[in-house]
């Protein structure tokens, strides 16, 4: 089947020959600069080192895909799938509510009061997150009970930062002290 890839402004990226999307995306990975895969069953796909800075994946499924050190950044991940999702060595989207969650995940697990405030974040939308930055911990402050690990959250997301990834300065400076 031929598939059609298109960017966030309906300007065709790549038309490829393959038996399903994801397998196309994965043929044309290097060049998926703001591509609109929202919607798109990615489930399973090899996208490591995937440039997707900026792609619009909103609502796509993304589950169990190799991401190793993809370039996330600026991409709009809004109720995308990222259940067991390899997010290792990516480089983060500092606006995706999803995004910072999925990358907590095993940082949270078995200890409930971080998993209560992953599901926070990620209900919270609106209120401290501006449209520059998701993590905006230093003018917002957390609601009881969780303002009592805003510093580990912060620590454990200061883990992810990379040089020009655009990360709030609060991570930022968190980073470089830890080097």
């Amino acid at each position: 089947m031929l598939y059609t890839i298109r960017n966030r402004s309906g300007d065709v990226i790549a038309r490829r020959e393959a038996e399903s999307l994801a397998k196309a995306v994965e043929m044309e990975k290097a060049r998926l600069s703001n591509a609109d895969l929202s919607g798109a069953n990615l489930s399973g796909a090899n996208l490591s080192g995937a440039n997707l800075f900026g792609a619009d994946l909103s609502r796509a499924n993304l589950s169990v895909a190799y991401l190793f050190c993809a370039n996330l950044s600026r991409a709009n991940l809004f109720g995308a799938d990222l259940f067991c999702a390899n997010l290792y060595g990516i480089t983060m989207s500092w606006t995706s509510h999803d995004l910072i969650v999925a990358k907590l995940r095993d940082w949270a697990r078995g200890n409930t009061l971080r998993e209560m405030a992953l599901g926070w974040i990620l209900l919270r939308r609106d209120g401290c997150w501006g449209d520059s930055q998701a993590l905006n911990f230093v003018t917002c402050e957390l609601p009881e009970p969780f303002s009592s690990i805003r510093e580990e959250i912060l620590d454990e997301l200061a883990k992810f930062v990379k040089d020009g990834d655009g990360a709030p300065d609060v991570l930022r400076e968190r980073a470089e002290r830890k080097e």
